[in-house]
């Protein structure tokens, strides 16, 4: 009976100890600006018409400027708390060795940062063929203090590669072309891929030198 007890004790003890943490992670977060705590993307590909995409969604995480302080069961943030306990207390050896080692100031939220996100997930929808898609941002508060940022992509309708055609003077030359032209990364009705597009100049690049074109650059 004392077991169970001590263990209820412990545990409401623990759960106090977090509830506290999670309320004085703002404390370094000066008035009128955020902790952030989280990124979200939203792709919306309805108006373009696709079924599939040319790409992969968990690749957008990647090109957010600005990521959220490390966490603990996605809110325990002890890094940020370390810091604003050494920013409330008198100073010490201890309290600067503690927050110089375990310590991480909050990454407040950075609307510059936000708009570096949104040039970079364009450049990727562009490379991909979703030219001129629309970028929603959103700050969604949450709490005291503290915020996410939703991006929310509205992907137009892609742009197609309409027509292959090889322009090439040299019979031989064109004759490997063509021959191996069945191996092509890229075909007709098929999205536009800035990528794919190097790959397969890569790949054209090493069919020719194996045929004995050993100076053929993919810039040709």
């Amino acid at each position: 009976m004392l077991l169970k007890k001590s263990r209820k004790s412990f545990v409401s003890l623990f759960l106090l100890m977090l509830f506290v943490q999670a309320c004085n992670v703002t404390r370094n977060v000066p008035d009128g600006q955020y902790l952030l705590i989280g990124n979200e993307i939203e792709v919306n590909k309805k108006a373009s018409g696709v079924k599939k995409l040319n790409f992969d969604t968990d690749e957008l995480s990647g090109l957010i400027q600005q990521k959220p302080n490390k966490s603990f069961l996605g809110f325990i943030r002890f890094g940020v708390y370390i810091n604003s306990l050494y920013a409330k207390n008198k100073d010490s050896k201890f309290r600067r060795w503690l927050n110089k080692n375990l310590g991480t100031d909050p990454e407040i939220l950075d609307p510059y940062l936000v708009d570096r996100s949104i040039e970079q997930l364009r450049l990727y929808l562009n490379n991909h063929g979703f030219f001129y898609s629309d970028i929603d941002t959103s700050i969604l508060v949450r709490g005291r203090k503290k915020a996410r940022v939703k991006y929310s992509l509205h992907l137009s309708v892609p742009y197609r590669i309409n027509e292959i055609d090889y322009e090439i003077r040299d019979t031989a030359l064109k004759e490997i072309m063509l021959t191996g032209g069945q191996n092509s990364l890229i075909g007709e009705g098929q999205i536009y891929n800035a990528n794919l597009l190097d790959e397969e100049r890569y790949r054209i690049t090493s069919l020719l030198r194996n045929e004995g074109y050993y100076f053929f650059s993919p810039e040709f």
